[in-house]
Parts: C-alpha cells; structure tokens; sequence
C-alpha cells in the first residue's frame, strides 16, 4: 500500500485569512493545492505567481463548475455575510471548511464537515 494521495485543494477568496491558507495548503506535503479565487484581479495574479497555481478565478461559481472533478476541499475565506451562500455551493459532493461567526448562520447553511488529516 503506498502513501495516501494528496488532498486537492482550492481557496476562495485571498485576503487576509485566504492568503495564509493557500500558504499552509502550499507548505503541506499531503495537499495539492490546484485552484484559487478572488474577484481582485491583481491579488489573484499575484497568489497565482507567489504559490505556483496556474488555474485562476475571479468566479467562486466558475471555479466550483470547471474543477468539480479536481478538488476535495474549498476553503472559503470571503467577507464574512457571503460564507453561507459559497459555502453553501461548494458542498456539492465536496467537503467545506467554514468558519461562521454566529451559530444561526452555520444552522441555516449546513452542519460542519469534520476533516481528519
């Protein structure tokens, strides 16, 4: 049995949270971090370039639709009223770190996803 296959990742949004994450995703050796969005182009080019990701969106949907068969977890990491909806669109099939800043809002999206690395 050889090592596990790397986790595929995708971050949406590369803010001050969002950069950090792409970051660690890069760092770890069981991730394959393989897409990136924000709708700030010059932001997004620039973590493109720094983390070596090539496949870039200013779309969350895009993104979610064109790498629907490439990525296991969609860390989202947006201005905090848009965290339901993305997250929301990102569970199709896939797992979904979410931090939400009040219990309502993680009732009225979905339950947390537990992720054993």
């Amino acid at each position: 049995m050889g090592p596990p296959l790397p986790v595929r990742a995708c971050v949406i949004g590369l803010g001050e949270f969002g950069l950090p994450h792409a970051r660690a995703y890069r760092e770890n050796p069981r991730v394959e971090l393989v897409a990136l969005c924000d709708i700030r182009k010059r932001a997004l080019r620039e973590a493109g370039r720094e983390l070596s990701v090539g496949r870039l969106y200013e779309d969350y949907s895009e993104m979610l639709e064109a790498e629907k068969n490439n990525i296991d977890i969609v860390s989202v990491a947006t201005p905090d009223e848009s965290h339901a909806e993305i997250a929301s669109a990102a569970l199709g099939g896939r797992d979904a770190l979410k931090v939400a800043l009040a219990l309502e809002e993680s009732a009225r999206s979905h339950k947390p996803v537990r992720l054993d690395w």
